[in-house]
């Protein structure tokens, strides 16, 4: 067995590598026996630790005093480690004269397996549904493109005809006011038909593009029971419990204005960023996206999700100045002092926003969460 304790990270982190799952378990124990308790369990973390070396997995311990969020001493988990290192050692000389001695613990993992193996066919009907759905919605978008060929069909039938009645009229010697006018209402007939067109066209394509974030959304949360559900049970058989507070999944980001991307891409970079810094995935409750269509901005109830004084960091995209409930004259920032919010803001204003001003300002939550986290220690 390999391991190191990387105490470098925000979390104290055991990092393991040659070891099984019996033993894993056991070592979970024998911390926990020892006064070290285990609130998380990584398999296959995708980044290395401080030291450069990518470990199969990773134990993230409680503080050893959570007000102050120190982490527990470097030599004494070594020495602990060590410890059950050597105890294994007699174990394994044990092992070898009687075989079975762990037969209930296989017994035990091969139901356990059995149950996930259930779960995952459960999942794998989910996902049939989606796959449906998403035909369903295949199909839609292709009647669309058939109602948009029609049109253009028609339009084009249409325009000929218009056309021919106006060269009709140009061609006649004199033309009187009534002419002028049969003509002047043609054109207006034209220009109104083709607005009325497009604008029916422009709404069956919002509908199609809304119920397919929709559908994404729910596989997507389909995807994380899954893994919440395959955690917990596996937290249960290596006896890992939760005590501590977590508060990386409880922060709250409001995201607010015209976008680039939907709600579901930008919840994927947060997430992306947060793994490499705390290997981990961020919780979807975390991320909340409203209004990124820049006409819906001025009738959102924004304003008063905001005086609720839920979130920790607020990015505001570009909008109509007059939000229902706000001085226009007043920016966000002044919204914060004269009301006392504790939230962090983040306006950018110029521009929608868009995955590469997404990633630098999840950067910069990282690093402010990293900087008041230090001021703490």
């Amino acid at each position: 067995m390999n391991h190191y304790y990387d105490t470098k990270l925000v979390y104290p982190y055991i990092c393991l590598s040659d070891i099984s799952e019996t033993e894993l378990k056991q070592l979970i124990s024998f911390l926990k026996k020892s006064g070290f308790n285990v609130n998380k369990f990584y398999e296959k973390p995708q980044y290395p630790a401080s030291n450069n070396i990518k470990y199969d997995f990773l134990l993230r311990l409680d503080f050893s005093d959570s007000s102050t969020k120190t982490k527990p001493e470097k030599n004494k988990i070594d020495d602990l480690i060590n410890e059950f290192q050597d105890s294994q050692k007699v174990i394994q000389e044990k092992e070898q004269n009687n075989e079975g001695i762990f037969e209930s613990d296989k017994k035990y993992f091969d139901q356990i397996r059995l149950f996930l193996d259930s779960e995952r066919r459960i999942i794998e009907l989910d996902k049939q549904f989606i796959k449906e759905q998403l035909g369903t919605i295949n199909q839609i978008s292709n009647n669309l493109q058939k109602e948009y060929e029609r049109i253009f069909s028609f339009n084009s039938n249409y325009n000929m005809k218009l056309n021919e009645d106006i060269v009709s009229l140009i061609k006649t010697k004199s033309i009187d006011d009534k002419q002028l006018m049969d003509l002047k209402d043609k054109l207006s007939e034209k220009e109104n038909l083709l607005a009325q067109k497009e604008n029916e066209l422009n709404i069956k394509i919002k509908e199609v593009e809304n119920e397919k974030e929709r559908i994404e959304n729910y596989k997507a949360s389909l995807e994380d029971e899954y893994k919440s559900m395959i955690t917990q049970i596996r937290n249960e058989k290596l006896g890992i419990q939760t005590n501590e507070e977590d508060s990386i999944q409880n922060l709250r980001i409001l995201i607010f204005g015209e976008s680039k991307i939907r709600s579901n891409e930008i919840y994927e970079i947060f997430n992306k960023e947060f793994i490499k810094q705390f290997e981990e995935e961020l919780n979807r409750k975390c991320i909340e996206v409203h209004n990124t269509e820049y006409k819906k901005t001025k009738n959102s109830n924004i304003i008063n999700k905001i005086l609720l004084n839920n979130y920790d960091y607020i990015i505001i995209g570009p909008h109509d100045h007059s939000i229902k409930g706000k001085n226009a004259k007043k920016s966000f920032k002044t919204l914060k002092k004269e009301r006392n919010l504790k939230a962090f803001i983040y306006e950018q204003l110029e521009d929608p926003l868009n995955p590469k001003v997404i990633k630098e300002l999840a950067e910069r939550i990282i690093k402010n969460w990293d900087e008041e986290f230090e001021v703490i220690q």
